[in-house]
């Protein structure tokens, strides 16, 4: 059984004028367990679309998304919450809280109930890994674009969910940064 299927996926946006835009059009493919599964395109094909449609953040007009079986396709705002649960989401452009380096990696084990005690070195770890060990106290938007998106990436790594999806996420990282994420996925 695949971990995630699409079937007939499309998605149009609807102009004021009443013209159509047809984004993604009859999207058909399945991602195995422990699978890298990489979307290539140009700019404006759709491809942020078709991620933020599988991270249930926008609905396709037309096909289905299947999750270990389940259509998760037309899931309630309770369901979506437990299956994003399972996945990480992140952006090309990071974006962080106003709270420190340790704060913001450490917010995800939080809402999901762990204890200081419990994730305290996790997150001290990933801080080591990512190379930020010396700034775990600074506020996470006084850091460099580069710093920031080191950020994100253990926020998202930390939470060991079952999907990634990474928009184009090593697009503003120099070499030494790109390695750190490569180490990751």
């Amino acid at each position: 059984m695949s971990l995630l299927e699409v079937k007939n996926l499309s998605k149009d946006y609807y102009k004021k004028d009443g013209n159509v835009i047809s984004v993604l059009s009859n999207i058909n493919f399945s991602i195995n367990k422990g699978e890298t599964f990489t979307i290539i395109g140009p700019n404006g094909s759709g491809k942020t679309t078709l991620l933020r449609i599988l991270g249930l953040l926008e609905s396709p007009t037309q096909g289905e998304i299947r999750y270990l079986g389940k259509d998760i396709t037309n899931l309630s705002r309770k369901e979506k919450t437990l299956y994003r649960r399972k996945l990480s989401f992140v952006r090309q452009k990071p974006l962080v809280r106003a709270a420190s380096v340790f704060d913001n990696i450490a917010y995800g084990l939080k809402v999901r109930g762990l204890k200081y005690k419990q994730y305290k070195h996790l997150v001290e770890e990933i801080i080591e890994s990512v190379g930020l060990s010396d700034m775990e106290n600074k506020n996470a938007r006084a850091l460099s674009g580069g710093e920031m998106q080191r950020v994100i990436i253990a926020m998202n790594f930390i939470i060991n969910p079952e999907i990634y999806l990474l928009d184009e996420v090593s697009a503003n990282l120099d070499p030494m940064n790109i390695k750190i994420l490569d180490s990751f996925i």
